[in-house]
């Protein structure tokens, strides 16, 4: 996260994007070919391990179904769902915004600053047991994700676009580490593979969604509305600046306060709030805090 944003400007500007590419294949298969050399251990069978086996459709169906009984689990995938939905526009709007503004390697020398914001965080939380309440410690996360969203719309200056993706990346492992460690503290271990394979598919499939009406968003909507003479120059473009990527700045501003409201509306929502003490302990919660992310 620090040096490849970096890497990748660097490697744009002198080896073109078919270059970039085929350096981020060569990482993915490293990345693959080192579970070959993994070995992972088979947890002791509980009693939901025992009906969940069976066929491949019956252990999605468990998967689901297990998730489904457990009300605060459920309003919990649905949030993240939400938020995912919200935060799949950023992979999009983000580079309209800074090259607005500013070229391909100071892009990535924003990323790569602003990650070390990520490298700190995670090194806070590996030595860190977490918050008593999860859940509250996971929306005040989110919440700060949208306020560094929010503050990278606002203004085409790099050093305050660094500080905001600085602010966004440090919330990260946080908001991760929280999540992560709600559902594996209350999923048993031997049947976490199936659950968690339904949680990620639905918290994650809101994602294309947003990758697919983003370009069209931008193009015919948000840009020519925050062009210098667009219907929106004299009122939001008096806040967040008129031209190119400032469309796309709007949406990012609209992105971290929709994550805001989100956030408060599901802490309200009392089935996720409470979840931590109306569903039982799966695992230890000692065990189950996330020292190490």
């Amino acid at each position: 996260q620090v040096f490849a944003p970096a890497l990748a400007g660097l490697l744009l500007v002198t080896g073109g994007l078919t270059f970039v590419i085929a350096a981020d294949v060569v990482t993915f298969v490293f990345a693959v070919a080192t579970l070959l050399f993994v070995r992972f251990p088979s947890p002791e069978v509980s009693d939901a391990g025992e009906e969940a086996a069976g066929s491949l459709l019956a252990e999605a169906r468990f998967g689901f179904g297990y998730i489904r009984r457990r009300h605060g689990l459920l309003f919990l995938l649905f949030y993240l769902a939400a938020l995912n939905l919200v935060f799949g526009y950023l992979g999009v709007v983000i580079f309209p915004l800074i090259l607005g503004f500013a070229s391909e390697q100071a892009m990535g020398n924003v990323f790569s600053l602003g990650a070390i914001g990520m490298v700190i965080a995670s090194v806070i939380m590996s030595g860190w047991k977490g918050p008593k309440h999860l859940v509250r410690g996971l929306v005040l996360s989110v919440s700060g994700l949208g306020f560094g969203l929010l503050l990278l719309g606002l203004r085409p200056s790099l050093p305050f676009v660094t500080i905001a993706a600085f602010v966004g990346f440090f919330t990260v492992p946080f908001a991760n580490g929280f999540s992560q460690a709600i559902w594996q503290r209350k999923v048993e271990p031997d049947v976490q593979g199936r659950v968690f394979a339904v949680r990620r598919t639905i918290a994650q499939i809101a994602g294309p969604l947003a990758l697919i009406t983003a370009g069209p968003l931008l193009d015919h909507v948000f840009e020519p509305a925050l062009a210098v003479d667009g219907a929106l120059a004299g009122t939001v473009g008096s806040i967040v600046g008129t031209g190119p990527g400032r469309g796309a700045a709007f949406l990012m501003v609209l992105m971290g306060a929709m994550s805001i409201v989100i956030s408060i509306l599901a802490y309200a929502n009392p089935r996720m709030r409470n979840l931590e003490t109306e569903i039982p302990d799966a695992v230890d919660s000692v065990a189950a805090q996330p020292s190490v992310v």
